[in-house]
């Protein structure tokens, strides 16, 4: 029996800076296990509230009136959050606030601290980059096998993935030699007197290929 001014009223309090308890299914540590590990087991343990900034949350769409026999209520959201949020634990804390109870159905993560968003790809799509096995027995060997092995296609995977100075691209872009992209990635040093006035920049070879940070 939640009406929409409660839901309104329930999702204005997660906005901000709040503190969040971590969920027992997250990979943060407790006595240096993770702490999905003791919830795999059914144990709870103690975790402390962390600092958390919601800079957004929207809500898109609500379906919870006047549902019809074996419907069942939704609200999808938009979320723009700070690192370290969790957000099942978010949608654990809204429904027992509403106390109605709330789970997550479907997560999609819309953007990441600007990489492209076409460049996403889905589990379905990373599952169809499979080509057939090269075959391994000999002729007449295997015949009737109703179902072909597959291996991973490592051409097409590779075309999905994105240059590593994607995660650095407001950094300025200074080009170097082709000796001294060497030496750095060799671990080496390279003395030069013109970069001072950056604190950060992502060095590359004459062919604009991605050397260190």
């Amino acid at each position: 029996n939640v009406t929409q001014v409660q839901l309104e009223e329930a999702l204005d309090t997660f906005r901000g800076e709040i503190q969040q308890v971590p969920s027992m299914w997250s990979a943060l540590k407790y006595q240096g296990k993770p702490l999905y590990e003791y919830a795999r087991q059914g144990i709870e343990v103690p975790r402390e509230p962390r600092t958390i900034t919601v800079f957004e949350l929207q809500l898109l769409e609500s379906h919870f009136e006047n549902l019809e026999d074996g419907e069942e209520a939704f609200v999808r959201l938009q979320v723009h959050c700070s690192k370290g949020t969790y957000i099942r634990s978010i949608i654990d804390d809204l429904g027992e606030l509403l106390g109605c109870g709330a789970h997550v159905s479907q997560l999609r993560r819309t953007d990441f601290s600007g990489y492209p968003t076409d460049a996403m790809v889905t589990i379905e799509e990373i599952e169809s980059c499979m080509k057939p096995a090269a075959e391994s027995s000999s002729p007449g060997e295997g015949e009737g096998d109703e179902e072909q092995e597959m291996e991973p296609d490592f051409e097409a995977l590779d075309r999905l993935l994105l240059p590593m100075d994607a995660a650095v691209p407001y950094m300025p872009e200074v080009s170097v030699s082709s000796e001294e992209a060497w030496r750095l990635s060799n671990g080496m040093w390279l003395r030069t007197n013109n970069l001072e006035q950056y604190e950060y920049v992502k060095l590359s070879d004459p062919d604009g290929v991605f050397v260190k940070v």
